[in-house]
């Protein structure tokens, strides 16, 4: 996985790492101004619902494309729903498990934020995606989240799905349903809603 390294995010900021109150602290970069009206990825394209807006994440691997979605109130990020394509047709010897590899990916890109996965909480193996040319079954995961320094818990939510040509993956960081029901509700809300609405890109 030593091309994941070579990942560049733009969104990866160190005033992400901090959680106050019941959302995700943003004390030093203000990211609207990178906003666009549209997540594009690769054969699919999404736009973020109210009040989240969308950045871009920008790699030097060609196998990677994605955006992510914040959802912030004041100075807090209240939940992140991010979703990442992976275009691994000239890397066969991944399509195998890239599960797996995706889901390593983003443990990774959370490790960065100070975030660590704990225990697997629950798991479906068949999850209806109904967003436009997108009407196959995706698996989905969720995992407790450990942020460092924050005793109140948080969760990882994960959706794995396949397009024509495509690999992707759509996870959520969320405060858990246990430390603050009403944005549980809301970021999971998000979440499907994204499901829901995605359509087809170039």
């Amino acid at each position: 996985m030593n091309w994941c390294l070579r990942l560049f995010l733009t969104v990866l900021v160190a005033a992400m790492a901090l959680l106050v109150g019941r959302g995700y602290a943003q004390e030093v970069e203000d990211l609207t101004g990178l906003a666009t009206a549209v997540c594009e990825l690769p054969g699919l394209s999404v736009s973020p619902p109210r009040p989240w807006y969308s950045v871009p994440i920008e790699s030097d691997d060609p196998v990677i494309a994605g955006c992510q979605m914040l959802w912030e109130e004041g100075d807090q990020y209240m939940g992140i729903i991010r979703l990442v394509s992976f275009d691994l047709r000239d890397r066969p010897e991944q399509e195998q498990d890239w599960e797996r590899l995706a889901l390593g990916f983003e443990a990774m890109v959370m490790e960065q934020m100070n975030f660590t996965l704990g225990d697997m909480i629950w798991k479906r193996d068949s999850v209806p995606v109904s967003g436009a040319g997108f009407t196959g079954d995706g698996r989905a995961v969720g995992f407790e989240l450990k942020l460092e320094g924050v005793e109140h818990p948080n969760e990882a939510h994960f959706m794995f799905f396949e397009g024509a040509s495509h690999k992707y993956l759509i996870s959520l960081i969320t405060p858990a349903k246990s430390a603050s029901p009403d944005i549980y509700e809301a970021t999971t809300q998000a979440m499907g809603t994204v499901m829901r609405t995605l359509q087809p890109g170039n």
